[in-house]
């Protein structure tokens, strides 16, 4: 649930009038050239160097540079992730505070903002640490895991938002508990954990793996299901009341015609 609204911060302080196509391709090119020279990177870095790569990252990058300035690389790591965890605990804090907010009204003030803060970095340290001793598999189940889940909720929201209702949404109503859109949509959540458990025989990682993986050389393709199936599923229980969902929302002031 608290990935839901992370999206948002591309542009919640964005002008009203901006395009969605504007808001897409900005977010995608920043996003995409400041990741793709690292994977890159350590695509190469693995190829060259497999077991010194993984035997430590940090110190397989360190020993690249001359002995004389390793602690210089190793301040520059250090403040790349303190940095990175700053961003990291600012979306944690607006997404876990849109939801708390949306399910009850409330005002967020400084402490509230603290305590957030700090549970989401405590909790966060303590499953550091706890994961470090074999972190690439932990990351990497993580990953998978958390794919699982959003590729559906995706798949469902894409569908929404250009099939359903046209990208005409009441933005006020959204954070009313008791607003327009209700409590919950029983055809996106019917749609979702249906997805959920089509993807479950075909996932693949270290602590379980689906019956039909062995019958694919071991290819996950959960993700692909967990695209389709909530896609598919969600616009047919919508579809027939498409028009009214449309009809319903106020008319978008950007989007007529000058």
């Amino acid at each position: 649930m608290t990935y839901a609204p992370y999206v948002a911060d591309y542009s919640r302080y964005l002008p009203e009038d901006t395009s969605s196509r504007t808001v897409f391709w900005w977010s995608y090119a920043g996003c995409s050239i400041g990741s793709f020279w690292m994977i890159g990177f350590g695509c190469i870095a693995v190829a060259v160097a497999n077991q010194a790569f993984n035997g430590g990252s940090v110190s397989f990058i360190v020993d690249l540079s001359p002995a004389a300035v390793h602690w210089l690389f190793q301040i520059i790591i250090i403040l790349g992730i303190i940095a990175v965890n700053v961003l990291n605990l600012y979306g944690a804090f607006m997404s876990w505070t849109t939801i708390a907010t949306a399910a009850k009204s409330h005002g967020v003030n400084r402490t509230t903002r603290a305590a957030y803060t700090i549970a989401v970095a405590a909790i966060s340290t303590i499953l550091a640490i706890a994961g470090q001793g074999n972190f690439l598999e932990n990351f990497e189940n993580f990953i998978l895991f958390l794919a699982y889940f959003v590729i559906p909720w995706t798949a469902i929201n894409l569908v929404d938002f250009y099939l359903v209702r046209k990208e005409q949404y009441d933005i006020e109503q959204i954070f009313k508990p008791n607003g327009i859109y209700g409590g919950a949509s029983w055809e996106a959540l019917a749609a979702y954990f249906a997805a959920i458990a089509v993807e479950i025989p075909f996932m693949s990682t270290s602590f379980y793996t689906g019956p039909m993986v062995a019958h694919l050389g071991g290819a996950d393709i959960s993700w692909i299901l967990g695209l389709i199936v909530p896609a598919v599923l969600y616009w047919a229980f919508m579809r027939p009341r498409a028009d009214e969902f449309r009809l319903s929302q106020p008319p978008d002031p950007s989007r007529v015609a000058p």
